[in-house]
């Protein structure tokens, strides 16, 4: 990864879409091993336009490490589990290069005095001096990316701002580009019939998938773990609260919902079915997972 990094950086130049594509088939055992610091170093780079997709191949391979390197990165995961898939991942990955219009974008929200940013489902963020920054990596012509904020909102009345902030990138001409977004503002109401009146069931079903994706990530700590019964708690909680979903029953937004259900079924199935340890079933999962938190808004 840092020679790649050097020989990229070597050649990078403005007006070029700058990437290091890391392909591994085994674990970070020689060399810098530390996960936290092989993530600095890409995040390092990454604020220099220069991005990271990583493409674990095979089932031995360190999958938490990979996905976590293409998040700080600001590129893209694969998990290629036989080379029969190594064309098809490249293919996408230069689709995507070619299509590249800004690189290492960011956006900077500044919550208002009382709320607090708790998560953020879809990219990397990193939270600091009052203000969250949410990693968005390069972004493709064409392309939508949609991230799921969890906000703690103070009790109150009337309606308050709960936050606003901008979008930084590199334009490919080498131009920065600075919009600004917000202020995002909430409407307090004591009346539960106004507020189910106002639900948008779109976005409620949007952001249940995202949370449940969050699920998923616990369960396959726990199979890290050892611990599968303690996964497919996880998974069938996830499952139950989608059910519960207030936008379980629209129309328009059932389907999404159904899905992502299906999606936590098959992947207590696969641990069921999976030896010990469950390589190849994690493996697969945390991919599948990665992708549904990438693309849930496109």
């Amino acid at each position: 990864m840092q020679e790649g990094f050097r020989q990229a950086e070597r050649y990078a130049a403005g007006p070029y879409v700058n990437r290091v594509v890391l392909l591994s088939d085994g674990l970070a055992n020689r060399g810098i091993t530390d996960p936290a610091a092989l993530g600095r170093i890409a995040r390092a780079y990454r604020e220099r336009a220069i991005s990271l997709t990583t493409m674990g191949v095979g089932l031995d391979y360190n999958e938490n490490l990979m996905c976590t390197l293409a998040a700080d990165g600001g590129g893209n995961y694969y998990f290629i589990e036989s080379g029969r898939d190594l064309a098809s991942a490249f293919r996408g990955e230069f689709r995507t290069l070619g299509a590249v219009v800004a690189q290492n974008g960011v956006i900077v929200l500044h919550p208002a005095p009382g709320v607090r940013i708790l998560d953020v489902v879809g990219a990397a963020y990193a939270a600091d001096d009052g203000a969250c920054r949410i990693h968005v990596g390069d972004v493709a012509a064409g392309e939508r990316r949609e991230f799921t904020v969890l906000l703690d909102i103070p009790p109150g009345c009337g309606t308050l701002e709960v936050v606003r902030g901008e979008v930084r990138a590199e334009v490919c001409d080498g131009r920065p580009l600075v919009a600004s977004l917000g202020p995002v503002r909430v409407r307090f109401s004591d009346d539960a019939a106004a507020v189910e009146r106002s639900r948008d069931e779109e976005t409620q079903a949007r952001a249940d998938v995202a949370l449940s994706t969050r699920a998923v990530e616990r369960a396959m700590q726990a199979l890290d773990e050892g611990k599968k019964d303690l996964a497919e708690r996880e998974l069938a909680a996830a499952g139950a609260a989608l059910a519960a979903s207030p936008a379980a029953t629209s129309a328009a937004s059932a389907p999404a919902i159904r899905a992502q259900a299906e999606r936590l079924a098959s992947y207590r199935q696969q641990i069921r079915d999976a030896g010990a340890p469950a390589g190849k079933a994690k493996k697969a999962i945390q991919f599948e997972n990665y992708r549904t938190q990438r693309e849930a808004g496109r």
